[in-house]
């Protein structure tokens, strides 16, 4: 699913709503987990925001749970994992990619350095700004960049982004409450990130 140099954040900040795990490489993937005893109460609104800004989206759900998120938008991916038995994750649907990027939702995923940088880049110089109008003003230039390049920028700027998280539970809130509920240990934990990282087959 992902390439070699490809980051991972966990409860990645997209308008009001909040990511479980997300992924840039050549694209932007989005990740939601939902075990057995989570309820899909905001699942709806979390999706319109992920779709803002991300090119796949994915539920990560248990076995028994697949026909209830099925009824979900069929845009949606769906990788299901068994409790049970083997703990093997298995994609059950493919995520349609979509390019489309919300210029005024990552203005709020960027840091000020983030998005001056990018005009900068882009236009080949950041125009007179103050503390006051930088903000508005470079949302106006970033609102100009085609779809494609935009999407190629949000990526990069948010791979450049990465720290060394590894890991640990204080950057994996979500996945480490996954991780107890499957009972996985560190050489799952691992697995499952490797199986995130490489092409995931029906």
């Amino acid at each position: 699913m992902g390439e070699s140099n490809s980051e991972l954040y966990s409860e990645f900040r997209i308008g009001n709503a909040i990511a479980d795990l997300v992924m840039f490489n050549g694209i932007s993937r989005a990740f939601e987990i939902k075990t057995e005893l989570d309820s899909d109460k905001r699942l709806n609104s979390q999706l319109d925001q992920y779709r803002k800004v991300f090119n796949e989206i994915f539920l990560i759900v248990p076995v028994s749970k697949i026909k209830e998120y099925e009824t979900y938008d069929s845009n949606v991916g769906i990788i299901c994992f068994d409790i049970l038995s083997s703990k093997k994750f298995q994609l059950v649907r493919p995520a349609t990619r979509s390019n489309h990027i919300d210029a005024e939702s990552i203005m709020h995923i960027f840091h000020t350095n983030e998005y001056k940088e990018i005009v900068t880049y882009y236009y080949g110089q950041l125009p007179e700004v103050t503390s006051f109008n930088q903000f508005e003003v470079c949302k106006g230039l970033i609102s100009e960049i085609p779809q494609n390049e935009l999407n190629q920028l949000f990526i990069n700027k948010m791979k450049s982004r990465a720290g060394n998280y590894d890991l640990s539970a204080r950057y994996y809130k979500e996945f480490n409450q996954l991780s107890l509920a499957l009972r996985m240990n560190m050489k799952n934990r691992k697995h499952l990130f490797s199986i995130l990282k490489a092409p995931l087959k029906v």
